[in-house]
């Protein structure tokens, strides 16, 4: 028989052929048919291992399902966690660089504004005014016009504007000084301001990165509690399983198991004897399992009982195959 067709087998049809062989069992020992009894012991001890070896295997199953849908679970959400700050993150980085390119205009304005506001004032300050010595040289120059000593005047004059020019040219480095002084001034300013700035934003990085880690820091705490959790129900389901016991289910919010209730998963009281029949020397109620068996026999379609009887016999059948081998 096939796994598949093994997995088709419920809790309900080994429940139902093992009350078939204990009431033969009590029938056998009444009627002195000890060999037949002998080998209904045997069936019963064979469907005992088989219903171990399915709870076994369906706990297996459920506590692998569970522990992956619990991984995909912190998956998910470190997923959604990436993808909200990383949005943050970009929106801080937008925000810093809009601001960075907003100063950078606003600063380049503010000196232009300086510099033609400093070049029109200085330009009204700066118009030529004779020094001392210009002046005496011009009235030399006159003096000289007026005994008609041409050429020493036109001397004179050469002199008087190359005092000019210099004078001038004194000046213009004066302002040029100023501007270079005063746009010094504002440019300092400025570099604070911007330094202001990135101080701000800086403080606001790091009190966003500070709150993704302790965001993550909760969520990794959070799943490694539920994994302790997990493993630890599911180490205590195990014992339970292997002394033929059955675990009560935790009594949490959470469940991370999609796999369907079974042999290790039912916490139903009616199906509680799967696990509590194990015991050989178990005494049985004989008016109960009657009424347990009818029952059975009622809701189940004849035809299809009896191919889940053949698959439990055909099961049976192979256990014992392989102990001979």
């Amino acid at each position: 028989m096939s796994n598949t067709e093994e997995n088709i087998i419920t809790d309900t049809d080994y429940n139902s052929q093992l009350l078939e062989y204990e009431k033969l069992l009590i029938e056998y020992a009444e009627n002195g048919k000890y060999e037949q009894a002998e080998l209904c012991k045997k069936k019963i001890s064979n469907i005992q291992k088989l219903i171990k070896k399915k709870r076994k295997k369906d706990l297996e199953q459920r506590q692998s399902i569970e522990n992956e849908n619990l991984e995909i679970s912190y998956k998910t959400e470190i997923e959604e966690f990436n993808k909200i700050w990383n949005e943050k993150f970009k929106e801080l980085e937008e925000r810093t660089q809009k601001a960075g390119e907003e100063i950078n205009e606003r600063h380049t304005k503010e000196m232009n504004d300086l510099y033609n506001l400093l070049e029109e004032k200085l330009n009204q300050d700066n118009k030529y005014h004779p020094s001392a010595e210009y002046i005496k040289l011009n009235n030399e120059e006159k003096q000289l016009v007026k005994f008609q000593r041409f050429n020493d005047a036109s001397n004179i004059r050469k002199k008087k504007e190359k005092i000019k020019l210099k004078d001038i040219e004194k000046k213009e480095k004066e302002k040029q000084n100023k501007i270079q002084i005063e746009t010094a001034k504002k440019s300092k300013r400025q570099e604070l301001e911007k330094e202001i700035l990135k101080k701000k934003f800086e403080k606001e990085f790091n009190e966003l990165n500070l709150k993704k880690e302790k965001e993550l820091e909760r969520i990794e705490k959070k799943f490694y509690n539920k994994r302790l959790d997990l493993s630890q129900q599911q180490k205590s389901e195990k014992n339970f399983s292997e002394n033929n016991r059955i675990s009560s289910r935790r009594n949490i919010k959470e469940t991370y198991s999609v796999f369907p209730n079974n042999f290790a998963t039912t916490t139903e009281s009616s199906k509680f004897n799967i696990y509590n029949n194990t015991n050989e020397n178990t005494n049985y109620n004989e008016n109960k399992e009657e009424n347990n068996y009818d029952n059975l026999k009622k809701n189940l379609n004849n035809n299809e009982k009896d191919n889940k009887l053949n698959g439990i016999e055909s099961l049976l059948n192979k256990d014992e195959n392989e102990k001979n081998e």
